[in-house]
């Protein structure tokens, strides 16, 4: 039991960052890294649910961002 405990954020933040991604997709911005809203839109949903969920994914995003920066001429 305790094991599906620990799967629960992953499942939760998998399906936010799914939400993240359409809303994204619906909300394109021309000329702008697509990350740049979905990233945002991501952290807004998981601080609704639990903020430090978000807090965790904001580090994650940085270290991503660190090694692939936002590139808004693509």
């Amino acid at each position: 039991m305790l094991a599906g405990f620990y799967c629960f954020p992953n499942l939760v933040s998998s399906d936010v960052s799914e939400l993240a991604t359409k809303w994204e997709l619906e909300n394109r911005i021309e000329n702008q890294d697509a990350r740049r809203g979905w990233f945002k839109k991501e952290l807004e949903l998981l601080n609704l649910i639990k903020s430090e969920w978000a807090n965790k994914r904001e580090s994650d995003q940085l270290v991503i961002l660190s090694k692939h920066p936002f590139d808004d001429s693509i």
